[in-house]
């Protein structure tokens, strides 16, 4: 194809949604290829003026493929510029496959291929079992308009508190916890380019706290620009804010 390549690692490094949002910034065009041990062939994604425009891994092509490729936690890629000629089979924006495919993800919608991190927690029987720590998206300094440190222990919000703020984890992991009647659950650890809070903090004016959010070590976090977030929210449509 001569396509050259101008970005090339490890996933361990940089996850797919990291990759797309990166590429997306840069408005790229081109084709990243995604390898694993776990997997016998590469998983490929056409990218146009930075937006996927196709996909493919094994026998699935389109978004499903796409969908299918955030669930490879460990392994390499390589990103190659140059002109796309594959079908455009995704009409989905960008940022609408990155919410979904991390959705998903969480959920277990989606296979996760190759070792999965955990970190040790407590269920609330004070029996041990292991949570997988969640990494978020490449942050978006954009967005930030202020920054926040806690130390390990610190309550970075308050079940049943009200707030109006969301954060994003710069630097760090915290852990959110549920309390129950039979003592604090813990439900995930979060890692950088994680949020802390929901739509509606900013859309009811400050809701109550669902969970708690404490600091495992030292932690920093990003407070984010509402009212651009609720500008940016107004403008999509019914359907996605229904999703969101």
């Amino acid at each position: 194809m001569g396509n050259k390549i101008v970005l090339a690692g490890s996933l361990d490094f940089l996850s797919l949604g990291d990759i797309l949002q990166l590429l997306g910034s840069n408005g790229s065009t081109g084709t990243l290829r995604i390898k694993s041990k776990y997997v016998e062939e590469p998983g490929f994604v056409h990218i146009i003026e930075g937006d996927p425009a196709n996909a493919s891994t094994g026998s699935l092509t389109g978004l499903e493929a796409l969908n299918s490729l955030f669930g490879w936690v460990e392994g390499e890629y390589e990103f190659a510029q140059g002109q796309v000629t594959e079908e455009k089979l995704i009409n989905k924006s960008r940022m609408e496959i990155l919410l979904d495919g991390l959705r998903m993800l969480d959920d277990g919608e989606i296979e996760k291929i190759g070792p999965v991190s955990v970190s040790k927690s407590q269920d609330s029987t004070g029996k041990e079992k292991d949570l997988p720590l969640i990494n978020g998206p490449l942050v978006d300094y954009s967005y930030v308009v202020d920054e926040e440190s806690f130390s390990d222990g610190d309550t970075i919000a308050e079940e049943g508190k009200h707030g109006g703020w969301i954060w994003v984890v710069l630097e760090g992991v915290i852990n959110v916890v549920k309390e129950t009647s039979r003592g604090p659950l813990s439900l995930l650890r979060l890692g950088a380019g994680a949020f802390i809070g929901s739509v509606a903090s900013f859309l009811r004016g400050g809701s109550a706290r669902s969970a708690s959010v404490l600091a495992v070590g030292d932690v920093q976090v990003g407070v984010l620009d509402s009212q651009r977030l609720f500008t940016e929210y107004s403008g999509v449509s019914d359907e996605f804010r229904g999703l969101i």
